[in-house]
């Protein structure tokens, strides 16, 4: 026994220092495995007792036997071989090695360095049920979780149903509420948007009413300067008339027609510029108008029934129903393929 004890410490102290049972490896246990890997002797008090835990608390988990022998010399090997056999397949989510308690000879096989590290090198989660809850073995420092008995490694490994149900309505109930809030925030941001998205007709009703503003106030401009050139134009003929020097008169003739033909040129040379500027104005309206961008031979597509703006293929799969808005009516139509570019 003394011995036996000797060569247990040596082994555990040489493993972790090597980083065996660093708690940063250790592989998390699945929440719900569909396959269990059991790693035990297929006789025995410990099958029967772990077969009918997992079947009360879940009957519809699936497990796979690795018959071995958990003791005595090569049981160390066998059972290494088991885990080995479940990595290669790949058919289990979590391995539970198990074994009854019994004396440090008996539970020998679990202290060899082989198991430990194959173990340790399992790409699969390994849980260790050996012994009684007081027994404790090289195996049990490797894995990645440690029951105290093989019956609690099955209460550990498999849920109850009702637990399970009872967490899926709980994240039903959260899912519920989050996506109600996520709707209640997208309706409250569509219609602070609705709020701030301006009708293009609008807008063009406005920029009409500013170009009428400024015509009228170019032709009041316009009437004013014509009448001040009239006034001008009547000083000159009295002091023509009062003064009756024909050279003079003939001079300010001449201004007095250049004078209109300059202004005349004015008013001609701000009409165009304002003609200018009112159509850059309407076609940048054209341009940002949605219709125009239909009649360009663009669509809008909006899957039914939700009516979503599709934008990736990704949205839709095949047998969906979707609206294609034209810039001339709608059409509904079924998805036939969903391609990537």
């Amino acid at each position: 026994m003394g011995a036996l004890q000797l060569a247990f410490l040596q082994l555990k102290e040489r493993l972790e220092k090597e980083g065996l049972f660093d708690a940063s490896r250790k592989k998390t246990i699945p929440m719900l495995p569909q396959k269990i890997g059991i790693v035990t002797s297929p006789t025995g008090a410990v099958i029967r007792d772990m077969l009918q835990i997992i079947e009360r608390r879940f009957e519809n988990v699936h497990l796979l036997l690795y018959p071995v022998r958990v003791q005595g010399e090569g049981a160390a090997s066998e059972i290494a071989e088991g885990i080995e056999y479940f990595n290669k397949q790949r058919e289990v989510d979590v391995i539970i090695l198990a074994r009854g308690g019994g004396s440090l000879e008996d539970l020998w096989a679990f202290n060899e360095e082989e198991l430990a590290r194959a173990i340790f090198e399992s790409h699969i989660p390994v849980v260790s049920a050996i012994g009684h809850e007081t027994d404790y073995t090289i195996a049990d420092f490797v894995a990645d979780l440690r029951a105290p008995t093989p019956s609690a490694a099955s209460e550990l490994v498999v849920k109850e149903r009702k637990e399970v149900k009872h967490t899926l309505r709980f994240l039903e109930n959260r899912l519920g509420s989050e996506v109600l809030q996520i709707l209640q925030e997208g309706r409250t941001q569509l219609t602070h948007l609705k709020k701030r998205l301006r009708d293009p007709r609008q807008r063009i009703e406005e920029d009409f009413l500013r170009l009428d503003d400024l015509f009228s106030r170019f032709l009041f401009l316009a009437s004013w300067i014509a009448n001040r050139k009239r006034e001008q134009r009547l000083h000159l003929h009295e002091s023509l008339f009062l003064r009756n020097p024909m050279q003079r008169v003939k001079h300010h003739r001449r201004f007095i027609l250049e004078t209109e033909r300059r202004l005349l040129q004015n008013i001609n040379h701000s009409i165009e510029i304002w003609k200018q500027r009112l159509e850059g104005r309407m076609g940048q309206l054209e341009s940002l108008s949605p219709l125009s961008i239909l009649q360009r031979g663009y669509s809008i597509t909006r899957k039914i029934p939700s009516l979503e703006i599709l934008r990736q293929s990704s949205q839709v799969t095949k047998g969906d129903r979707v609206e294609v808005r034209l810039y001339g009516g709608t059409l509904v139509c079924g998805v036939e393929k969903t391609e990537e570019t």
